[in-house]
């Protein structure tokens, strides 16, 4: 069966959907190891690693793999999955992102203007800046993210 492809919207919409509240991996994999009733060696011998190893995994004593994470996952008869939750709307993020840069370029175009004793009045700098953040959204590239 052909799997077809999914949209990043349909992606970022189960991650926004998600709980916020999961357990960590170590918490999860003991607590789904614990029960299915399995030692730490039966699970550490379905991985392919030492039971030493699963106990550290279990204590938060290492930081996880995602690779090791997905073997163990395996080894109880599931599957990793790796979502990301956004704490904003893509559109609120890009937007954010806008008036940072062009909040930062008004600040050291005010600056230099001031320093010239030609500084804008208020009125002209907030139009700038808006003027800054619309170029910004309207064709949005890498250049969001340079500053």
């Amino acid at each position: 069966m052909k799997r077809t492809p999914l949209s990043i919207e349909h992606v970022v919409k189960v991650g926004r959907d998600a709980p916020s509240e999961v357990p960590s991996p170590a918490v999860l994999i003991r607590s789904l190891r614990q029960k299915l009733h399995m030692t730490q060696a039966q699970l550490a011998k379905r991985v392919g690693l030492p039971q030493s190893h699963i106990a550290k995994i279990e204590s938060n004593k290492l930081d996880l793999r995602l690779s090791t994470v997905e073997k163990i996952f395996q080894a109880l008869n599931g599957q990793s999955v790796v979502l990301w939750k956004p704490r904003l709307e893509i559109n609120a993020l890009m937007t954010q992102q806008a008036q940072l840069i062009a909040r930062r370029r008004m600040d050291t175009l005010v600056g230099t203007m001031a320093l010239e004793k030609q500084r804008p009045e208020p009125e002209a700098i907030e139009r700038l800046y808006k003027e800054e953040v619309n170029r910004l959204l309207k064709h949005p590239t890498s250049e969001l993210w340079n500053e």
